[in-house]
């Protein structure tokens, strides 16, 4: 018997099923088929991420301050076309 792999600090394992409106389906369906070749995953993992920069904005003392450095972050690369980081293969993937 083998030994178990060893498995990297951003490695998706997390499984979510959820209860959605027909509305908020389409609009994930739709942001999977523009953004992500059709990767329902792919555009709910952005979406975490988006809501993740949303919160903190919205929780920050001063949110003109950070949405201001949201918007330059956003200007100096293009958000919805950056991989995220578990979307990437590993080195040793072969």
């Amino acid at each position: 018997m083998g030994r178990p792999r060893k498995q990297p600090a951003e490695r998706m394992s997390r499984y979510v099923q959820a209860r959605m409106t027909d509305d908020q389906y389409g609009w994930l369906a739709e942001r999977a088929l523009l953004g992500h070749e059709g990767d329902v995953s792919k555009a709910l993992r952005e979406s975490v991420v988006f809501a993740e920069m949303f919160v903190e904005i919205l929780e920050s003392d001063d949110k003109h301050a950070a949405l201001d450095e949201f918007l330059e972050r956003s200007f100096q690369y293009s958000i919805a076309n950056v991989e995220l980081v578990m979307d990437e293969e590993p080195d040793d993937a072969a």
